[in-house]
């Protein structure tokens, strides 16, 4: 299945598409081969546009000149990431390179879902689609645009007079392992509470995913309200048992 992605281009790679999708989209993306085989251009260049955002070197004006350094080789990490991902779609588009049915026309039937609802806990988005209401194309955009529209954690501390402009700078620049949040800690420029306390702010900030379904006409807002009510009974029927 590998060989299959790698063979869409002969200069990329999967382990390169992969790299450059955790690049764009974050470590807590859950990279497989249909989530390059439905990426689409839009996504991508949105999730470029956030990650330049927080590592344009203009940001670093005024650091020392080894974060400045740093801060300008992430944007460029950055940039050719979103390169090859450009290289990446490009050929995918030429004629005979698509997903296609029998006889040459699309396979969306295929983007859709056939099996059994796992019997697990999920999430809304991945709900639908395992109910075969939406293709995973479509998850993949809702995804893109939820991550999108959320403040950056950075935002939210300075906002909430936690951080300094400088500080986070410092915090997205420095050679860490880990998100932003756990380089703060390690520097001691947040307690592990506040930590906490803004990712529960920034996931309160989410656009709900529903809303998306809805305003793309993938559902109605009675046909998201009775999909809800079905969404938790399922959730209920397998969420941990409390004590266990």
């Amino acid at each position: 299945m590998l060989k299959e992605t790698a063979d869409l281009t002969h200069s990329i790679t999967a382990t390169e598409l992969f790299e450059a999708c955790r690049e764009l989209f974050g470590a807590e993306v859950d990279l497989s081969h249909d989530f390059l085989r439905y990426l689409q251009p839009g996504g991508a260049k949105a999730a470029f546009r956030k990650k330049a955002k927080e590592t344009h070197p203009d940001l670093a004006a005024g650091l020392p000149p080894r974060l400045q350094r740093q801060q300008a080789e992430q944007f460029q990490r950055a940039r050719a990431a979103y390169e090859l991902l450009v290289a990446f779609f490009r050929h995918r588009e030429e004629p005979g390179h698509g997903p296609a049915a029998p006889g040459g026309s699309p396979a969306r039937e295929r983007d859709y879902y056939q099996g059994p609802l796992p019997s697990r806990p999920l999430q809304l988005g991945r709900y639908l689609y395992f109910r075969g209401i939406i293709p995973f194309r479509v998850l993949l955009q809702a995804l893109t645009w939820q991550r999108a529209c959320r403040p950056a954690v950075g935002v939210i501390a300075r906002e909430l007079g936690l951080l300094t402009a400088a500080e986070v700078q410092t915090i997205l620049t420095v050679p860490l392992p880990g998100r932003f949040c756990d380089r703060a800690v390690k520097l001691g420029l947040l307690k592990p509470f506040q930590a906490s306390q803004l990712l529960l702010n920034q996931r309160s900030r989410h656009r709900r995913i529903g809303h998306y379904f809805v305003q793309h006409g993938l559902v109605t807002p009675a046909e998201l309200e009775q999909l809800l009510r079905e969404f938790h009974r399922h959730n209920a029927r397998f969420a941990p048992a409390a004590g266990r």
